[in-house]
């Protein structure tokens, strides 16, 4: 009865340390928004500036650190994906890009309407650079966004999207610190300077970690198809062997993406739950409905 009484106590502790750990993120996430804002407010007012300059400005340095944090999030690093979940990663960072395209707009909008001269910075051809690296980031964001959404509509293949995706991502960010750097203003003084430095770093690398490094680690902790099984209704269930490690934990109800040992560099990747218990993880099984694709192949 002891044993029984302390279950729920568990669980309830746990989930309280989980929402614990989820507020915490959500709480760093929106102070890595305000912090350039709060270091940049030392840096010297240029002259003749009023507030939609101001207001402008502002919401510039909101986007870029939104822009960057867009990429960090889905980077599905241990600091994120432990804390939400990847799937709960994914999610959040589909909702933030709307929020992202939407302080851009409102950027470039109140920028021009403090000085209606700079609309003419948006024909690229004949602006300073710096204006013409704000068009770039822009419209790299807008295709990025539009690929998304109409995906479907476009017939855009998965793997050739989601590397459109990863580059126009990469661009749009460039290009906005490139704009940054040449507007020479909040963020090019003092510690705001030192943090442009340290978290445009910190977004490169977080991408080369997804795209790059990780997909070299999993390669070498394969696994090897011991068995696959004809299940009813089309289904396929396939049995896996890790090999020369203990294989990756899990918990019932995860799912893990699965790519070939031999593509660990591609863009194709595949979630599917487990179907195994989480007692023994380097012997895991999938159970697959066949559909199209990948899920297709798996029987042979």
């Amino acid at each position: 009865m002891d044993a029984e009484a302390t279950l729920p106590l568990s669980s309830t502790n746990r989930r309280r340390a989980h929402a614990r750990r989820k507020s915490a993120w959500v709480a760093a996430y929106a102070f890595g928004v305000v912090l350039p804002l709060v270091l940049g407010a030392g840096a010297p007012l240029g002259d003749g500036r009023g507030i939609a300059d101001e207001l402008g400005s502002a919401l510039g340095i909101v986007a870029l650190s939104l822009l960057g944090l867009q990429l960090v999030v889905p980077a599905r690093l241990r600091v994120v994906s432990g804390v939400l979940g990847a799937d709960v990663a994914v999610r959040l960072h589909r909702r933030l890009a709307d929020v992202t395209f939407a302080v851009i707009g409102a950027h470039v909008a109140v920028v021009v309407l403090a000085q209606p001269a700079r609309g003419l910075f948006l024909l690229f051809f004949g602006a300073p650079w710096r204006a013409q690296a704000a068009v770039g980031s822009t419209l790299a964001l807008a295709l990025l966004v539009g690929s998304s959404v109409w995906r479907g509509r476009l017939q855009i293949p998965y793997v050739l999207w989601r590397g459109l995706h990863i580059v126009l991502g990469g661009a749009a960010l460039v290009f906005a610190t490139v704009h940054t750097i040449g507007v020479n203003r909040y963020l090019m003084h003092g510690p705001a300077a030192v943090w442009l430095g340290v978290f445009f770093t910190a977004c490169i690398v977080a991408l080369v970690e997804l795209r790059l490094l990780k997909p070299r680690r999993l390669a070498r902790d394969a696994y090897v198809v011991k068995a696959v099984v004809p299940e009813a209704g089309g289904a396929t269930t396939i049995k896996l062997q890790a090999k020369g490690h203990l294989g990756k934990p899990f918990r019932p109800g995860q799912f893990a993406w699965l790519k070939l040992a031999e593509d660990c560099a591609g863009l194709a990747e595949h979630p599917f739950s487990y179907s195994s218990s989480a007692i023994t993880p380097a012997r895991p099984a999938f159970t697959i409905k066949a559909y199209d694709g990948f899920s297709r192949r798996v029987r042979s």
